[in-house]
């Protein structure tokens, strides 16, 4: 089946990019309960431990893994800013999977994917660094300064056979980050680590990178990899379970 194909097929409405400024005004008191999605098949389009730690510890979510296969071959120039080209990313991330690992469509089921990039200026676009020389590039770039963080996140209901029409989400968190100045010896040691290599922007917050940064201004787990105060409220808008 064809990624694209998917929603058609399933005569899914479009994508809804909420106002984040209603939104936290109308569900900034509600969480998650426990066993809400319990009839709920939920696949996590990511292969990244960290995004699934913080599905299954902080959202206390059970969920399957299924790595998206989506190439990210976008053109950045096709998009206006770093947060539309992020946005389409985790969008055709979802549908690869939601055509590939969401059939027989025997329960109900929601997919779940994310793309987090750096951006400096909101168009230069950095994603994981090609090698340990890349990384030492972004790390250098992003050296006494601020850049933002950008992760989008795409859901797509999928309701069992008979159920009615697919719905998806599609919606994006900024969190600005300040680095401190590095110095070569900085950038050397902590290219040597290891760590950068398979992090959008060369760096993880939640290790040995966290003590580049100075401070943030949003979500830190949006850094992490997936925002999930945003990911929460917007399953709660998507599947209905507002509280009343």
């Amino acid at each position: 089946r064809s990624a694209h194909g998917i929603l058609p097929k399933l005569k899914c409405r479009p994508a809804i990019q909420p106002n984040y400024e209603r939104t936290a005004r109308r569900y900034s008191t509600q969480m998650l309960q426990p066993g809400a999605l319990a009839a709920i098949r939920l696949v996590l389009a990511s292969a990244s431990p960290r995004r699934v730690e913080l599905v299954r510890d902080n959202l206390g979510l059970s969920v399957e893994v299924c790595p998206s296969l989506f190439e990210e071959t976008l053109l950045k120039a096709d998009f206006p800013d770093a947060r539309a080209y992020c946005q389409a990313t985790a969008r055709g991330k979802a549908l690869e999977v939601a055509a590939r690992c969401c059939f027989p469509r025997d329960v109900d089921q929601l997919v779940i994917a994310a793309d987090t990039v750096v951006s400096l200026d909101g168009h230069m676009v950095m994603e994981k660094p090609r090698d340990k020389g890349h990384a030492a590039e972004m790390l250098r770039s992003l050296s006494g300064s601020q850049h933002s963080v950008i992760t989008a996140a795409a859901l797509i209901f999928i309701p069992a056979e008979g159920g009615g029409t697919a719905r998806e989400r599609l919606f994006a968190e900024v969190t600005r980050v300040r680095f401190s100045k590095l110095s070569e010896g900085v950038v050397a040691a902590y290219v040597a680590s290891g760590e950068p290599m398979d992090k959008a922007g060369g760096y993880g917050i939640q290790g040995k990178g966290g003590t580049l940064v100075e401070g943030i201004e949003g979500c830190y787990f949006n850094v992490v990899g997936l925002p999930i105060n945003a990911l929460s409220r917007e399953i709660i808008a998507l599947l209905g379970l507002e509280e009343s």
